[in-house]
């Protein structure tokens, strides 16, 4: 036990090894700041931001006072161990934290967003993706961060020095307490600033990444909260989600299909159904197509939208891309991270499979990788026919590298266009669902001929007759905006050339943004969601500009209910769409319910009627998007119990990978199955079985049909490193093997308990290719060629046919 001296001294040694390192801190917080603060003044135009930016100082000030004080007691800790290994771990703390602000504070800089648990949320090849293409000069990067370490190493020298300080140290500590308070009682979102941008700008960004990110594997670390029951969280939903007519507990999002269609009277009957055209375009925001500048940016695009359906208070379900594909044709809940990422992804319908049995193929384009937000595994589990991203370019068309990276990012809108006609002249047919998704105004914001954009931009902007102001916010994100009049010629040529193909009269284009590109300013929260919709189509007898809002929930109902009635197609009585037929009403109006996801996965926002809920504030609705803060409380409790109701519902489709019954699956999308096995009660595999058959069956199929199989299951007890395979075994009558294929199994875990069952999933469309009309035998069995033994309960397997034609 310390003697009271020795207590005393080590207290006096930890406060001045304390009031030396909080000075430290405070210098490179402050040379940090300053840092930050001149990038942010040469790479933005904000208004208020030189404020903001003396105000995040001051906040830096005061929170890195409020880590003094924590500091303190862990070097009187450390004191125990000796003095040296009390300065050296905690500079070393201190070093990490000041050196990681500068990889921080550049994604911040470039996206307006601090970094937070949206870094481990993606996979290690987007991550690896998005660095390389942000036109990052790696070797500059390096040199700084040298430079950086060198001169907190010799700070660290001249601090430690001595006790230089020291006889200022009761000042000093009273200041740094009182600061520590001001810390703790005053944050930056209680301020009224002239953007939702400033708040941004005055928190510190590594400090809410750290927070953020104990917060983030704590909650991976806990136990997962029990809630209600199924049953209990669809009733739950039922209540505060009326906008359908819901018939199941066990599938809360199963409802009765509403029969509206509001876009029926805008267009022309006929038996024929018309090819349909969904364009995603990268970061287009609805304010490029309704500047309020002048400033004409996309003069192909805004042309069309005085031919169209324009739905000009028109919402993204999310703050990326994750989140357009599976909304638009498939009006899907989000999922844990976006749907089209879920490892266990339920049956559900979409347009390519409700299509798909009435003579319609399926097709996505894309100048990228595939495997960015996983939708080459999304959309071939779904189905599709056809699916070309940057690896399906012939080479002739150029291929874009990151400069400083030399990583491939892809092609550019207009050769994605190309390459799309390129193949469009191969299939000849009519009845087609199309799906072509540009990346050219993305980062690293790379197009062909930029003198020429360049040159064009330069005098759009100079005939303006823009304010100072104004002129300067164009200068400033040229880079950036420079791309529109790039995409827009893209379009403006494939339009050029599609009104030249047979199908073109017969056909309805559906164009949208993925959400609102991100390094430009936006003017509020809610307008990082805005994006415009297009509905064009030679079918069309009259345009229209539609001012209620509406979002990519809405457009699949929409269609659906317009081939429906309009062209004779039949869709079934019941779906999971989680959207209604969007409203066609040219005056401004809110009746909608719309959650939605921010770029870090969390869902946390939400748009009700006339309210809009962000992390905690409510405010109301104006036209054009623009928000007054509203202090009505029973509607922030309101919408606060409407996002918890939906997010248990969301986290139930995860947990039981179930939207609907497959009974409904299969009917609705025509598949013919072949096999439908539930092994209901729990078998057991030994090290020494190298075989167990599961089952088999004698099936032909009908021409231009491939075989997918869906298999699910648990594993009772502890975790496996690897499963036992299950082998898909396709024989002739004449036992002769036409295809063996092996199905590795992924053990999912959805509970950090020990003995909790551990799930797998597989959903694959096989590589056999059996002639129609011709029977074959098909077995499954487990191949366990690693000798494990393991204990399975609810083997759920299925092999179906992907299609089965009713147009024919």
């Amino acid at each position: 036990m310390l003697s009271s001296v020795n207590k005393s001294t080590r207290l006096a040694e930890a406060l001045q090894i304390s009031v030396q390192l909080l000075l430290l801190n405070l210098l490179f917080a402050a040379i940090n700041r300053l840092i930050e603060s001149f990038l942010l003044f040469r790479m933005h135009h904000l208004q208020g931001m030189y404020g903001d930016a003396f105000a995040g100082l001051l906040f830096d000030v005061a929170m890195t006072c409020l880590f003094g004080v924590l500091l303190f007691f862990v070097i009187y800790v450390l004191l125990s161990a000796g003095r040296k290994i009390a300065i050296t771990l905690v500079t070393a703390i201190s070093f990490l934290f000041h050196l990681s602000h500068q990889p921080i504070a550049f994604f911040f800089l470039s996206t307006l967003t601090p970094l937070d648990r949206l870094l481990f949320t993606h996979s290690f090849q987007e991550v690896k993706t998005t660095v390389s293409t942000a036109g990052v000069n790696f070797s500059l990067v390096f040199v700084i961060l040298s430079i950086f370490s060198l001169a907190f190493w010799l700070a660290a020298q001249q601090f430690f020095k001595g006790n230089c300080f020291y006889r200022f140290r009761k000042a000093i500590t009273v200041i740094v307490l009182m600061l520590a308070v001001l810390a703790v009682l005053i944050k930056p979102d209680h301020l009224d600033r002239p953007s939702h941008h400033s708040n941004n700008i005055i928190r510190n960004k590594t400090l809410l990444f750290y927070k953020d990110a104990i917060s983030y594997f704590a909650l991976q670390l806990a136990t997962p909260p029990v809630y209600a029951d199924v049953t209990a969280n669809a009733a739950r939903y039922h209540k505060a989600f009326d906008h359908h007519e819901y018939v199941s507990s066990k599938y809360a999002f199963l409802n009765k299909r509403p029969t509206s269609n509001p876009w029926g009277p805008f267009f022309e009957n006929s038996d024929t159904p018309p090819s349909v055209f969904l364009i995603f375009v990268e970061g287009l925001g609805n304010d490029f197509l309704a500047p309020t500048d002048g400033v004409m940016l996309m003069p192909f695009l805004d042309s069309l939208k005085n031919e169209s359906l324009y739905y000009d208070h028109f919402l993204g379900t999310g703050e990326g891309s994750y989140a357009v594909l599976p909304s638009m044709i498939g009006s899907l809940p989000h999922g844990e991270r976006g749907f089209t990422m879920l490892d266990d992804m339920p049956l559900h319908l979409n347009l390519i499979n409700l299509l798909k049995p009435h003579g319609y193929t399926s097709g996505f384009y894309y100048g990228q990788g595939g495997y960015f937000h996983e939708k080459e595994t999304y959309l071939k589990r779904t189905m599709i026919d056809r699916f070309v991203d940057k690896n399906d370019f012939e080479d002739d068309f150029v291929r874009i590298y990151d400069p400083h990276s030399n990583y491939h990012w892809g092609y550019h809108d207009q050769d994605l266009f190309r390459n799309y006609l390129r193949f469009s002249r191969l299939d000849k047919r009519c009845r087609k669902l199309e799906i072509l998704f540009t990346g050219s105004m993305h980062s690293p914001f790379i197009i062909d001929r930029e003198d020429h954009y360049n040159e064009r931009y330069d005098r759009v902007i100079k005939n303006a007759a823009l304010s100072p102001g104004r002129e300067a916010h164009y200068h400033t994100y040229r880079r950036y905006l420079r791309t529109l009049l790039f995409t827009d010629d893209a379009l403006k040529m494939f339009f050029d050339e599609a009104s030249q193909m047979p199908c073109f009269n017969h056909s309805i284009f559906i164009i949208t943004g993925d959400h609102p590109m991100r390094e430009v300013p936006n003017g509020n929260a809610l307008k990082k969601y805005h994006v415009p919709l297009l509905v064009y189509s030679p079918m069309l007898k009259e345009a229209r500009r539609i001012s209620s809002v509406a979002s990519q929930f809405d457009v699949m109902p929409a269609l659906l209910n317009l081939l429906e009635d309009n062209h004779g197609l039949e869709f079934g009585a019941y779906s999971h769409m989680y959207g209604f037929p969007a409203d066609t009403s040219s005056i401004f109006n809110s009746s909608n319910t719309i959650p939605l996801m921010r770029g870090n996965r969390h869902l946390d926002e939400i748009v009700h009627k006339k309210f809009f809920f962000s992390q905690g504030e409510l405010f109301e609705i104006e036209e054009g998007f623009h928000l007054t803060p509203a202090s009505d409380a029973e509607k922030l409790n309101q919408l606060k119990d409407m996002l918890q109701a939906y997010r248990r519902v969301n986290d139930d489709v995860v947990r039981n990978a179930s939207l609907l019954p497959d009974s409904i699956f299969f009917e609705y999308s025509g598949m013919k199955v072949i096999i439908d096995t539930l092994i209901d009660t729990r078998f057991s595999i030994e090290s020494f079985q190298e075989f167990f058959d599961l089952t088999s069956t004698i099936f032909s199929l009908k021409e231009n049909q491939r075989i997918a199989v869906k298999i699910r299951g648990e594993v009772v007890g502890r975790k496996r490193d690897k499963l036992p395979a299950i082998v898909f075994d396709l024989r002739s009558l004449d036992d002769e093997q036409i295809h063996w294929e092996s199905i590795g199994l992924v053990p999912q875990e959805k509970s950090r308990h020990l003995d909790a069952p551990v799930f797998f999933n597989h959903f694959s469309v096989t590589h056999a290719e059996p002639e129609p009309g011709v029977k074959y035998q098909l077995h499954m069995y487990f191949f366990n060629d690693a000798e494990l033994s393991a204990r399975f309960d609810r083997v759920d397997m299925k092999v179906f046919a992907t299609i089965g034609n009713k147009h024919q």
